[in-house]
């Protein structure tokens, strides 16, 4: 689990990294106002609706302790921030990562489990060809997995004026899951054939570098310490 500052630092060194010009001050700002928000809409005691937050994995804590953040969580608000720089409001954001939070969260495991060595050293490939150093910097900007089929893409539905949003299920060797989660080439153009088809304009996020840069970079951050240190 993962400390605030800890978020906020890997958060920002990740979306500049994809060419964004937002100030860090820009983005620490989403990222407050999407935990805020995940925390104050939940669905209130005894809905018939479940709470399902976004972001955060339980219920408030009590004052004076800290607020942590799984893996997946971070990656979930990277999702987030990345939709909405491209134009999707900060509402239809959070209601899609609820959403379809199983089974992101499935393919978030699913992803741990991938031999990440594996494709760091695919013949041909730049991060294959850079020496220690340069490795790092790849890491760190999130350009490693070249090939579409090592790829992970989430899609979504960015009409904001429709009534629905249609999704179908992929059954697959690990069970069913949206197909607005495509794992390699053909799942992605096969989704994209029907969104062209149903004449639907479609947002697509790719999963699988963003999760080895957040991982690498989170590895890299300590936690802040709480209060002032003796002698200061």
């Amino acid at each position: 689990m993962f400390k605030r500052n800890q978020v906020n630092e890997v958060l920002i060194k990740a979306i500049r990294s994809s060419y964004s010009g937002l100030p860090d001050d820009i983005i620490m700002t989403r990222i407050k106002r999407l935990l805020d928000l995940d925390r104050k809409s939940k669905p209130p005691s005894g809905s018939v609706t479940p709470s399902v937050f976004a972001f955060h994995d339980s219920d408030a804590v009590g004052s004076g302790r800290d607020v942590t953040f799984s893996a997946y969580s971070v990656l979930a608000l990277f999702i987030a921030l990345r939709l909405m720089s491209c134009g999707l409001p900060q509402g239809k954001a959070l209601s899609s990562l609820r959403r379809f939070r199983e089974a992101l969260e499935r393919e978030h495991r699913r992803m741990s489990e991938v031999d990440i060595a594996s494709l760091l050293d695919i013949e041909g490939t730049v991060v294959a060809a850079a020496n220690a150093v340069g490795r790092e910097k790849l890491l760190a900007k999130g350009n490693v997995v070249e090939g579409l089929e090592n790829m992970v893409f989430f899609c979504i539905h960015a009409d904001l004026e429709a009534v629905g949003d249609v999704t179908r299920t992929i059954a697959g060797k690990d069970g069913p899951r949206p197909d607005n989660i495509c794992r390699g080439k053909k799942e992605l153009e096969r989704r994209l054939k029907l969104d062209g088809y149903s004449n639907s304009p479609t947002l697509v996020v790719e999963l699988m570098n963003p999760f080895i840069q957040l991982n690498h970079l989170l590895s890299n951050t300590q936690p802040a310490r709480r209060g002032r240190r003796r002698g200061t």
